[in-house]
């Protein structure tokens, strides 16, 4: 019981089972539900969750997605990389809106390799170690999480040297 919007959360990767269709119709009708965060990298399912309900807001949850997502009509996306990068997430949606499509390929594929840093180990231990490593944050690990492997610090560190120019 709320008096805020609500946005479903559609990730089978992390509760085993994805939203239906049928229940994202069903749930749209009811007035707080406004949108839905579609995580399942599944375009064709995005695309027909768009066709079947025009002004829902569609969000992509996996920033892997992000930019095909734009262009099945999603309206962004609640992104792990912003955390980290929130000027290059910003960079890649004004670039699409401005319809400069091959400058929006190639940060797209910045901001892949970025993702891919972003979930070596378990999410959020790479984001917090490249927020530390940005000196954002204090490096503090509660359990069941632990500090990034050195190997992985070392990549995350290269990622994010290469990248200043979107942090």
């Amino acid at each position: 019981k709320t008096n805020i919007p609500i946005i479903l959360y559609n990730v089978p990767s992390r509760t085993s089972s994805s939203l239906k269709l049928e229940t994202i119709v069903k749930l749209s009708k009811l007035e707080r539900i406004i949108g839905i965060k579609e995580a399942t990298g599944d375009l064709v399912f995005a695309t027909e969750i768009r066709h079947e309900l025009p002004e829902f807001t569609l969000l992509s949850g996996d920033d892997g997605t992000f930019l095909p997502f734009l262009s099945i009509g999603g309206e962004g996306c609640i992104s792990v990389v912003s955390n980290v990068a929130p000027k290059m997430v910003v960079k890649l949606y004004n670039l699409y809106f401005e319809k400069n499509q091959n400058e929006a390929i190639k940060l797209n594929k910045v901001m892949l390799d970025l993702t891919k840093a972003m979930f070596i180990e378990t999410n959020p231990i790479p984001v917090k170690t490249a927020l530390f490593e940005l000196g954002k944050i204090n490096e503090e690990f509660r359990l069941p999480l632990t500090p990034i492997a050195d190997s992985n610090r070392l990549f995350v560190k290269n990622l994010l040297n290469k990248n200043k120019l979107y942090l």
